[in-house]
């Protein structure tokens, strides 16, 4: 099997193009990978998430990758400090990095206690935890960790909604924070442009020079 890293992509969708509800593969981030198994955490939004979750222990999907960008560990070791910070169900991929990396540091963030089942068997103890409304762990955001903070040398793999990449703006001086970027795709490997992103350099493809950015670097 080719080496799957985190950061890394699948676009998936059924096995045979006859079906015409889906002609279109959707892109998903793994969240996990071991032996030979991948681990995708899903939430259920619309059509295809409900497709895909009626399908059964050996139906067949069409799987397309690993696709994307990667961070190399040798770049992972220049860090004295990491830290993994997940907004909602960015939380996703950043599973992988821990488990891949075995980074220690582990701040997720979401609406309300309820959400947290989005990581039912993932060592809650481990992170720290934040909810707007107050019902488990901090109130607050996600981002409000690094209002304490003041370690030199840190790397921060962020993932979550476009809000949150903007409120951790104000820090990407002091650390390095590199983020996961979302858009819809057709293809997956660069050649529909449909999923752009406009930086400082020009607008990149998120599914080739991405999905990983550095923040400051990024038009939001």
């Amino acid at each position: 099997y080719e080496p799957v890293y985190p950061g890394q992509f699948f676009m998936i969708g059924p096995i045979s193009f006859d079906n015409k509800d889906f002609i279109l593969n959707r892109p998903f981030s793994v969240a996990n990978f071991y032996g030979n198994i991948l681990q995708f955490r899903i939430r259920l939004t619309g059509r295809f998430t409900k497709w895909l979750y009626n399908c059964k222990k050996g139906d067949k999907l069409r799987l397309i990758g690993p696709l994307g960008s990667f961070l190399p560990e040798e770049y992972i070791k220049k860090f004295n400090n990491i830290i993994l910070v997940g907004g909602g169900i960015g939380v996703a991929p950043l599973i992988y990095f821990k488990n891949f990396y075995n980074i220690k540091n582990f701040v997720a963030g979401f609406y309300s206690k309820e959400q947290l089942n989005y990581l039912k068997d993932f060592p809650l103890k481990d992170a720290i935890i934040y909810t707007e409304d107050g019902s488990f762990g901090e109130r607050g955001f996600c981002t409000d960790f690094f209002n304490k903070f003041n370690e030199v040398n840190t790397l921060a793999i962020c993932c979550g909604p476009k809000n949150m990449y903007k409120a951790l703006k104000k820090y990407s001086k002091e650390i390095k924070i590199k983020v996961l970027m979302e858009e819809k795709m057709a293809c997956g490997f660069g050649v529909c442009l449909g999923c752009v992103v406009n930086t400082i350099n020009g607008f990149k493809r998120i599914c080739v020079e991405g999905p990983i950015f550095n923040l400051n670097e990024i038009e939001l």
